[in-house]
């Protein structure tokens, strides 16, 4: 085997590093992280993971747009959204569907004017992203994954991924419900939730910062294998 292109969840270091621990270092497959919606042949952006420097990526990112294909990263009025600045994903070009059966309202409000190219549409993905330095996409969660608690807008994902940054957790949940945020962990040793809790508050202002962190033996999956959030 030589080269696994994998999509459809985001894709964590952790689970790379495991990967390659399968195989000599000289035979190594490439992996290629990809990433886009059904609704635009599926791919519209691809990174290739450097086998060398994987043990300083923090988050694999979703990289770049594939050939005959654009993406925008556009804030709520639809204007480009500066690097580093977490936006709404976009996608323009050959890929992009002409629209849901029979589903007319839908179409319209998902399937909208391109920006950029007169006469062709783009679809609006409901997904968030940011430009890295480098030119690469980072992938930052759904808009529909927003919450709004006590007053404040908060992205679920920013705390997942914030847990997800410490050493000791391999895998995070978070919730809302009832006006307060859960957070669920698996972690490779016993860790207090109190010294989550203050690891948290390092980065992310008070309001986000879970009422509860609750340690699991696993995090629950559908039958599709993908996190069983209900």
């Amino acid at each position: 085997v030589k080269h696994f292109i994998i999509g459809g969840e985001v894709l964590k270091p952790e689970e790379v590093k495991r990967f390659y621990k399968v195989f000599k270092k000289n035979d190594r497959p490439y992996i290629t992280n990809v990433y886009g919606p059904t609704e635009c042949c599926v791919d519209a952006a691809a990174y290739t993971i450097n086998q060398d420097n994987i043990s300083n990526i923090k988050r694999i990112p979703i990289g770049t747009p594939i050939k005959n294909c654009s993406i925008y990263i556009l804030d709520k009025q639809q204007k480009p959204v500066p690097p580093g600045v977490i936006g709404e994903l976009y996608i323009g070009g050959e890929g992009v569907g002409r629209g849901y059966c029979n589903r007319e309202e839908l179409t319209k409000a998902k399937f909208i004017p391109d920006l950029v190219h007169s006469g062709e549409k783009m679809y609006k993905t409901g997904d968030l992203g940011k430009w890295n330095e480098d030119g690469n996409i980072e992938f930052a969660g759904r808009i529909d994954r927003q919450v709004k608690i006590r007053g404040f807008r908060i992205e679920l994902d920013e705390i997942i991924n914030r847990l997800l940054s410490h050493r000791n957790v391999q895998e995070a949940v978070a919730i809302a419900h009832n006006d307060q945020i859960y957070a669920y962990t698996v972690c490779k040793d016993t860790q207090p939730p109190s010294q989550l809790k203050e690891y948290l508050l390092e980065y992310l202002p008070e309001y986000m910062i879970p009422t509860v962190i609750i340690g699991i033996d696993k995090i629950p999956l559908t039958n599709n294998g993908k996190t069983d959030v209900k």
